[in-house]
């Protein structure tokens, strides 16, 4: 049996699949929830992406291209303080499940979940360790700087880096609750201020 002729936009599509993938995870998915979502026969589907582990691989790319990344960048920014990064940081983490359009939650979250416990093939729980290995190293590295900046010493940007990833994960559990992410804003607005002790009082030296 042959596919229809691939006229489709792969991006557009490989969003739907995404987001089948984050309400659902990896082993709740099926081909045929696929299928359904994408109005695309199987070989078609398997044609443009693969197997069912390669669209999940290729569905966590996407969710980095399309939503970590922009949170991410507002630890690289260079005109405003530390402090102010992370508030931006952890506020941009929750827009995308302000949109009613996508699933609660984080799709990195969820992986990382069934990967710890084994539902996971080798290859995409392997993507995944490196993802939060990207994401450890990105913590560490930002709060060097944090610390350099306010003449302190480094030795504590792990367990910042620790903290702050602590912090984003409990956050997005918090909207798989039910809970409004307009309703964290006290939250993230006191850890904030605890960070921002962290990288001035001297603590901890």
């Amino acid at each position: 049996m042959k596919g229809r002729p691939r006229t489709f936009d792969k991006d557009l599509v490989l969003e739907d699949i995404k987001d089948v993938f984050w309400r659902k995870g990896y082993v709740g998915t099926s081909i045929n929830d696929l299928v359904e979502v994408t109005g695309l026969t199987k070989p078609s589907l398997y044609a443009a992406y693969g197997n069912k582990a390669s669209m999940y691989r290729a569905s966590l790319e996407r969710y980095i291209d399309m939503q970590s990344q922009a949170a991410f960048s507002q630890l690289k920014r260079n005109d405003i303080d530390a402090t102010e990064a992370v508030r931006l940081f952890l506020k941009a983490s929750l827009e995308p499940v302000k949109n009613a359009a996508h699933p609660e939650g984080c799709l990195v979250l969820s992986s990382s979940a069934e990967a710890c416990g084994g539902h996971l093939p080798a290859e995409e729980a392997a993507k995944v360790g490196e993802i939060n290995s990207i994401a450890n190293k990105t913590f560490v590295g930002f709060f060097e700087r944090a610390l350099m900046a306010a003449g302190r010493p480094t030795r504590g940007a792990q367990d910042l880096a620790t903290y702050l990833m602590t912090l984003h994960t409990g956050i997005m559990q918090m909207t798989t609750r039910g809970l409004d992410p307009a309703e964290l804003d006290g939250v993230i607005d006191m850890s904030v201020r605890c960070i921002a002790r962290s990288l001035t009082s001297g603590d901890g030296d």
